[in-house]
């Protein structure tokens, strides 16, 4: 089974997988609410609430995501919640959830491009900066819409005598994204890179 295949025959299967774990966790979550009522505020009952609530978000943002990665043409939708789900997504990847403090600041902005093609191009540009995160501090996420131009903005500080482990990378951003993107989603998006104090990516969505 090549590739493609595993692609076709597991991503079938994941709505119903997501479905299938939904409800045996509403069942303990509703479970947890009455052990509530009964004993009050209970520390154990709280963190596991929290648990079963950070399980619920990650399913969530994941079947949001199949839902925009299934979808074949251009449709206008939220880019604040598609960086929501799609920050929360991020989270299962260790080196983005441990390595790098993280500040978010997302903004309502509808936008019309095909969402899939955006994730494809958002997840290559992330994963390959995470390759490099050893020294990074802060990965600030944004997004901004000015003169009728929405973008998408990735600022990685790190320590100053590293700075050359960035500028490499950086520089063969846009040869990396030939390599792996079609050229129908390399036409859809713009890539701004730069290394000064800190490193900053910008992703212009045409």
């Amino acid at each position: 089974m090549n590739k493609n295949d595993k692609y076709i025959k597991y991503g079938k299967l994941l709505p119903g997988l997501i479905h299938n774990l939904n409800t045996p966790l509403m069942g303990c979550s509703g479970r947890i609410e009455l052990l509530q009522m009964k004993m009050g505020d209970d520390k154990h009952l709280n963190q596991i609430t929290t648990q079963l609530d950070r399980i619920n978000e990650i399913l969530k943002a994941v079947a949001y995501l199949l839902d925009k990665d299934h979808t074949d043409k251009d449709t206008g939708f939220d880019l604040q919640i598609f960086l929501e789900n799609y920050y929360t997504f991020m989270t299962t990847d260790m080196r983005f959830k441990h390595h790098i403090e993280k500040e978010l600041n997302f903004e309502h902005h509808n936008v019309s491009t095909n969402p899939s093609s955006l994730m494809n191009y958002l997840h290559t540009i992330m994963h390959h900066l995470l390759k490099f995160i050893e020294g990074a501090s802060v990965m600030q996420i944004n997004n901004t819409f000015e003169n009728d131009i929405h973008c998408i903005n990735i600022c990685m500080k790190y320590n100053a005598e590293i700075k050359a482990d960035f500028v490499e990378p950086l520089n063969n951003m846009k040869k990396i994204l030939e390599k792996k993107l079609s050229e129908n989603i390399l036409s859809r998006f713009e890539l701004h890179t730069e290394v000064t104090d800190e490193v900053v990516v910008k992703i212009v969505i045409l």
